[in-house]
């Protein structure tokens, strides 16, 4: 009770009048048992707020005053069959409840939203006509196949895949060369470093790649400009300019997408927004008509059967379409951006691999990114990004996070570490608080199958790295779980529990369960019951030996043979 915050708050609000329980204020059982046998009384402990006890104080106190009757001769024979006062069974307090872990709620579809109205990263312009909305090619691709479709037409690396010859795919694969013309970094190292007579050659397959491959995006002015047979997209160019982004000044190549007159701007925009969050502005449902056409001429059947509902004022028909578009978008980021590293525009380099991904959706989900590629940090810039200390797995795993707002699959608790320091570098609570759910739930469920060995063996190692890494409840519960077994623990587990911190090993002792004081009290309870199921225990009887039978054998044979003979009655 004295750390029982309700209670606390109790005595708190009626301060300085009432004092709540300290601590010091406990009596033990077996302080007050000394007690009670210096006075030479029987001791019961009683409740009046659990009702502990209650009956067995009154119904003993009733025996002790009969048996003192029992003294006298009038009550010796009525009072035979009263039982002396009873042993109390000692109180065994409640086990700690079962902690409930918290979520976090989600902000995705917030952050879909900052996403596109920041504008941050864009590398695609939509022209409809004297106004240009922008937005980012790898979350049209993911949203809708028939955008992917377009962007994948324009894209300088398929448009020359077609247009190589052998001779030109030969030199690529011979020197290393990159998808888009350059040569990678381990292949230039490699010629660079080679003697002087190599040089020439360098110089050489320089100058043959720059004529016969096509041109690298950062060195040159890139224009391809195709005219498109289609309802809704006039034109599709790429062309390379200058963007300022804060005080680093970079070049970025836009995909410029000239819309036809059948897609007014205002529609445009609607499009954008729901192929960003699920939704369209419900304020501007008198171009209704127009959203619509537009849907049907992109493509977008989402979009089409959303806007059809409304028309219909079947509205409540979009809270379920909203959740399957969501999801379908989610998958698709995670098959088509995260598998395939599509339209990617930063890589990171971890200890043991290179993942792709894009600058303008971790600035969105992560403010460390945000920080990172929008200030004047090097990462702002830079098309590589060093992350030392971290592995491909847990980054992967973080990753999956950032695009789907899920728990990563495959999961396990021996390998969570790794991933709830990065989340806690990164200042990510929801994928932190995702990790503690997944893990505490499939913990759970091992203790009530029955196999609580290795549940409580992996408890140990996570406890303090949890506490380091600010995954509180995920430590709570497995502080929590250690206390209910720390009997077990000390037997099976003596030095992990010894290498903890001294205080975590000193909160495990004082809040153990059963307490300290329980097990006290119920080996006293049982050593009681055995002296009293003794005291009354029958005594046994003892055999005696027939009177023929005793005696030595040589003095015994003429009575026993006098005793053999049968009796005949005398003659008259």
């Amino acid at each position: 009770m004295y750390r029982d915050d309700e209670y606390l708050r109790f005595f708190r609000d009626r301060s300085p009048f009432v004092r709540p329980t300290r601590k010091s204020d406990l009596v033990m059982p077996d302080q007050a048992r000394a007690v009670a046998k210096e006075l030479g009384l029987t001791y019961y402990e009683a409740s009046v707020l659990t009702h502990y006890g209650v009956n067995e104080v009154f119904e003993n106190a009733i025996r002790a005053a009969l048996i003192c009757r029992k003294q006298q001769r009038f009550w010796m024979t009525n009072l035979k069959k009263v039982q002396r006062p009873l042993l109390q069974v000692p109180f065994c307090p409640p086990p700690p409840a079962r902690l409930e872990v918290s979520m976090v709620s989600s902000l995705f579809e917030e952050h879909m939203g900052v996403l596109l109205t920041q504008q941050a990263h864009t590398d695609v312009v939509f022209v409809a006509g004297s106004v240009g909305f922008v937005a980012h090619r790898f979350l049209l691709a993911a949203a809708s196949p028939s955008l992917h479709r377009l962007f994948c037409s324009a894209d300088p690396v398929c448009e020359l895949a077609t247009a190589r010859s052998s001779s030109e795919t030969s030199l690529a694969s011979t020197f290393g060369e990159s998808a888009t013309g350059d040569f990678n970094d381990d292949t230039e190292l490699l010629i660079e470093n080679n003697n002087k007579s190599n040089q020439r050659l360098w110089d050489l397959s320089k100058r043959r790649s720059s004529c016969q491959v096509f041109p690298s995006i950062h060195h040159q002015r890139v224009s391809i400009n195709k005219e498109l047979n289609h309802p809704a997209f006039q034109s599709i160019r790429i062309e390379q300019c200058n963007s300022r982004e804060g005080r680093a000044c970079t070049a970025a190549v836009q995909t410029v997408v000239t819309l036809t007159k059948l897609v007014s701007p205002l529609a445009m925009q609607q499009c954008l927004k729901f192929l960003y969050t699920g939704t369209i502005d419900t304020s501007k449902l008198s171009e209704i008509a127009e959203i619509r056409l537009a849907a049907e001429f992109m493509e977008l059947p989402e979009l089409l059967v959303f806007v059809t509902n409304i028309e219909r004022c079947e509205e409540f028909l979009n809270a379920e379409l909203k959740q399957q578009y969501r999801k379908a978008v989610r998958a698709r980021l995670r098959s088509l951006c995260l598998g395939q590293g599509s339209f990617s525009d930063v890589k990171f380099k971890l200890e043991d691999g290179t993942i792709a991904a894009h600058k303008a959706l971790l600035m969105a989900r992560c403010d460390v990114m945000r920080a990172m590629f929008s200030g004047d940090f090097r990462e702002s810039a830079a098309k590589v990004v060093e992350f030392p200390g971290v592995k491909e797995e847990p980054f992967s795993q973080l990753l999956h996070f950032l695009y789907t707002d899920e728990c990563p699959p495959g999961l396990s608790k021996h390998r969570c570490v790794e991933l709830l320091e990065l989340a806690n570098r990164l200042c990510l609570p929801r994928l932190t608080s995702l990790v503690e759910t997944k893990l505490v739930r499939e913990m759970q469920k091992a203790v009530d199958a029955g196999s609580p060995e290795d549940i409580t063996d992996t408890c140990l190692k996570l406890l303090e790295p949890c506490k380091l890494h600010n995954a509180d409840q995920l430590a709570d519960w497995c502080m929590s779980h250690l206390c209910t077994n720390y009997n077990k623990i000390c037997k099976s587990l003596p030095k992990l529990l010894k290498a903890l911190h001294p205080e975590n090993q000193a909160y495990l002792s004082e809040n153990r369960w059963p307490p300290v004081w329980y097990v006290k009290d119920y080996d006293y309870y049982q050593k009681c019951l055995f002296e009293r199921e003794k005291e009354e225990r029958p005594p046994m009887k003892t055999l005696k030996r027939s009177r023929h039978n005793s005696g030595c054998l040589c003095f015994s044979g003429k009575s026993r043979r006098d005793s053999d003979k049968p009796l005949v009655p005398s003659s008259i």
